[in-house]
């Protein structure tokens, strides 16, 4: 119970700070990794740099509705060639 509670006050945070915060996204650095892949290490270790925050898990499906509402899957496929107006939509709020 604990642990949801500070999940949530936690996600609330984030989210309302998010508002405030504006960035460049092509300033941005993704990294995309399997599980047991060293994204935790290497976030840790980015996160370290001055001006710099990690967005953890921005597809996790256990939080994002809107992505589980498009049926996302756990490691969706979506062709370069493919045209998917509400995913585009979803990642643009992301």
């Amino acid at each position: 119970m604990l642990y949801r509670a500070k999940r949530y006050l936690r996600d609330k945070l984030c989210a309302a700070a998010g508002k405030f915060c504006r960035f460049d996204p092509r300033e941005s650095l993704l990294i995309f990794s399997d599980p047991r892949g060293g994204s935790t290490w290497i976030a840790e270790t980015i996160a370290q740099l001055p001006d710099s925050v990690v967005l953890w898990e921005p597809l996790h499906l256990r939080q994002l509705r809107y992505f589980r509402k498009l049926r996302f899957a756990w490691y969706q496929i979506i062709p370069e060639e493919a045209t998917w107006d509400e995913a585009a939509s979803a990642f643009e709020q992301l």
